[in-house]
This record gives structure tokens, sequence and C-alpha cells, in this order.
């Protein structure tokens, strides 16, 4: 019951923040859409994960994805300096191969 009870409160804050980042911006898709997404995103994930736009890449620098992305912090860093708050702009990742042992 609680859990139930923690579920509607975090999907009603998110709507919540959703809609006055869209009253704010008056936006409908697109870019606006996608950056308000990652900050209500970056309010409700644990600290450990990050929040960005951008595409993932591999060793032979090529680029999949130009959508948003959440990765854990402590695994992954960006391949651009860009501020981590900073969803305006697109970030790069590397793709991490994990070897079977």
């Amino acid at each position: 019951m609680h859990y139930q009870k923690l579920v509607e409160n975090v999907s009603t804050m998110f709507k919540q923040k959703m809609d006055n980042i869209e009253t704010e911006y008056n936006f409908d898709l697109g870019l606006e859409l996608e950056v308000a997404f990652c900050e209500a995103l970056r309010m409700f994930l644990p600290s450990k994960f990050g929040v960005c736009r951008g595409f993932i890449v591999n060793a032979e620098d090529q680029t999949a994805g130009d959508d948003i992305i959440i990765y854990d912090k402590s695994i992954y860093a960006p391949l651009r300096g860009l501020a981590e708050a900073d969803s305006t702009r697109k970030q790069k990742y590397p793709l991490k191969q994990y070897m079977a042992t």
C-alpha cells in the first residue's frame, strides 16, 4: 500500500513539474520538451544517475541515439566537457562493452 502511494505521489509531482515547464515555456514538441523532460527526470532519479541529451559513441567513433540518455555517473563520463545540468547541448557518451568472463 505504501509503495502504491509513493508511485502516485512521484507521478503527480512529475506531472506538475512538466505542467509548470510547459506553462513557462509554452511549447509543444521538440527541443524544449526534451530539455524539460531531462530537468524533470533529474529531480526524481537517484543522484548516482545522470540525464542528458545526446549520442552513444563506439570505439570506431560511430554514433547512435540522438535521444535522452540516463547513465550511471560512477561508470560513464561524457566525451565532451559540458555542464551536467545543461540539457540544451548534446553530450556524447562512450559505449562500454562488457567482455564475458
